[in-house]
């Protein structure tokens, strides 16, 4: 179970089982929804679609009235699979590389379409998309059976500068510890994602602690070294 979904890369590549994706962004689930049930139209329409700036920014425009939910979740694919670091409000920059002769970002834009969304709809018939609170869910489907990957908006005190305002819902300090006081109190398995905070430090200091040096992205400058933290109850 993933309470925080978001772009379900760890739920789409693990094996299928009973699984159930949730997020309280609305435009993230009705995507998701979209994908399941009309898959193929949506498909369709993004394949009419140019990398484009200018369709880049109408799609960052208010929704135009009468747009049906197939529209509204292609111009949330287009902002989020267009913008820098998918934040849906800033433009990539122009890659200086290539790959299969195409720009760096343009072939990654229609290797999204052509070949992971079909993927991604047929993995979406087996599941239960959900848009509720983080720890209701926990609460709910929490068993000695059950593993929880957790993967929350990161605490403000372990962002760089400037990156205060990137999720739809954020988290205050508080509910990281609602959060902490949830799963404490499980009967399941959890894996808790972050990077390293005197919070989480003093949150999860009872949890065994495994430490992943990794690049963060920062566009098309150099890197930046960072080590990212998987907390585990068990």
């Amino acid at each position: 179970v993933e309470p925080y979904s978001g772009a379900a890369s760890v739920f789409l590549n693990k094996p299928p089982g009973e699984d159930y994706y949730n997020d309280m962004d609305r435009r993230l689930t009705r995507l998701f929804r979209v994908l399941r049930e009309h898959g193929a139209e949506l498909i369709r329409r993004l394949q009419l679609t140019p990398y484009s700036e200018a369709e880049f920014w109408t799609c960052c425009e208010d929704d135009p009235p009468g747009a049906d939910d197939i529209e509204l979740a292609r111009r949330d694919f287009v902002r989020w699979r267009m913008s820098r670091d998918g934040d849906g409000k800033n433009l990539a920059s122009p890659a200086k590389r290539s790959r299969r002769g195409l720009s760096n970002n343009v072939d990654g834009f229609l290797s999204m379409i052509d070949l992971e969304l079909p993927r991604i709809v047929d993995r979406l018939r087996r599941v239960e998309i959900l848009c509720r609170p983080a720890v209701e869910v926990i609460r709910q489907l929490d068993s000695p059976e059950t593993l929880f990957y957790v993967d929350p908006p990161y605490p403000h005190m372990s962002r760089g500068k400037g990156a205060t305002n990137v999720y739809a819902f954020e988290m205050s300090d508080d509910e990281h510890r609602e959060l902490s006081e949830t799963l404490h109190s499980i009967q399941g398995k959890a894996l808790l994602s972050g990077y390293p905070c005197a919070l989480y430090d003093e949150l999860f200091a009872d949890w065994r602690l495994v430490e992943i040096p990794k690049k963060r992205d920062v566009g098309n400058g150099p890197k930046a070294d960072a080590i990212e933290c998987v907390g585990l109850n068990y």
